[in-house]
């Protein structure tokens, strides 16, 4: 499973498995507002090793790894009724936590203001957007075994977040205006999340690309 509940020293909380190349390249816990990045480990599960980060968060965005519009299924892959979200098998697969107060300013026709978050993937990254984030989907990569909930041959996030105005693509690491995509399902195309856009699309994406900026905390390290 990407999350499970945990107790640690009385303490409860949410571990996540960070999804990369068919293991893990962070174990995140979370236990009210602070957040705890780890190295990971076989153990022979992936288990939390090393501590490499830690921070405060005023919310944290647990993505279901499943297409936006696609509803929650009422029961687990072995039958059980669904009561958490990491029930699915492989929510949480990526994260993005807000850093900032979304109330940074009223005035909308202050393009200073800028709103921070830590997204954790491939690496644990410091973004800075443009607006607050609406909604985050994390995705991974068409699987092989013909399950839609639990998709695992490639084993890597697309994770993408959806503010007022604009979409961001952490996997690309570039902000793109929102009204580029007809619908949010059309943001990462269902067979080739690299290539697979129309080619109205790609056009439009071409012409509002731009960089996000960001700050590497963590950098990925290989086993």
């Amino acid at each position: 499973m990407a999350c499970k509940n945990i107790t640690i020293r009385k303490k409860k909380g949410t571990q996540y498995l960070i999804h990369f190349a068919g293991g893990a390249s962070f174990v995140v816990r979370v236990f009210g507002n602070t957040l705890i990045v780890y190295t990971s480990k076989y153990s022979p599960d992936i288990t939390a090793n090393k501590e490499v980060y830690r921070t405060k968060i005023k919310k944290l965005f647990v993505p279901s790894s499943l297409k936006p519009g696609t509803k929650l299924p009422k029961k687990t892959m072995s039958g059980t009724p669904l009561k958490d979200i990491c029930d699915i098998g492989l929510a949480g697969n990526s994260l993005i936590a807000q850093l900032t107060d979304d109330t940074t300013t009223t005035d909308t026709t202050d393009t200073t203001a800028k709103f921070k978050y830590l997204y954790i993937g491939h690496d644990v990254v410091q973004v800075t957007l443009d607006e607050p984030v609406e909604q985050y989907y994390s995705e991974l990569m068409g699987g092989f075994t013909g399950n839609p909930y639990l998709k695992v041959a490639a084993d890597t996030p697309i994770a993408y977040a959806i503010t007022k105005n604009y979409v961001y693509l952490f996997h690309t690491m570039k902000r793109y205006n929102r009204e580029v995509f007809p619908s949010l399902r059309e943001i990462i195309p269902s067979l080739n999340p690299v290539a697979d856009y129309s080619p109205s699309i790609k056009s439009a994406m071409r012409k509002t690309a731009k960089r996000i900026n960001k700050s590497v905390k963590v950098p990925f390290t290989n086993y």
